[in-house]
């Protein structure tokens, strides 16, 4: 901090500007980051979220997912294909995490839900 004070007080009268601008960039890159939750998936299911056939994921509930999810809020969700790099993202709103049943199976699981970005 004593850096920036000195900084700030060694500048002529028009580089002020230019340099308040540089710090609230700064600071907004800091604070104001959007939070995203990266989630790789395999060609079926990215098929399906990219037809807009199902508009959730789930996964098992494990210490990794606990950690990830549980207690955290994110702004955007991004499906990239597990394998192939050269597959764009797909990034779509993250609404929230839900733990239940899925189909068939006894377990429970976390339930991501999310919607379309609105552009």
């Amino acid at each position: 901090f004593y850096y920036l004070k000195v900084r700030f007080l060694t500048l002529r009268y028009h580089e002020y500007s230019y340099y308040l601008l540089y710090l609230m960039y700064k600071i907004y890159k800091v604070f104001m980051k959007e939070k995203v939750l990266r989630l790789p998936v395999n060609e079926w299911w990215y098929g399906l979220i990219k037809d807009g056939k199902i508009d959730f994921d789930y996964r098992e509930i494990k210490p990794y997912w606990t950690a990830r999810l549980e207690n955290r809020e994110y702004d955007v969700v991004e499906f990239y294909h597990r394998f192939k790099k050269d597959i764009p993202v797909m990034r779509y709103k993250f609404e929230k995490v839900i733990i239940g049943k899925i189909g068939i199976y006894p377990d429970d699981y976390y339930i991501i839900l999310f919607s379309k970005l609105d552009n």
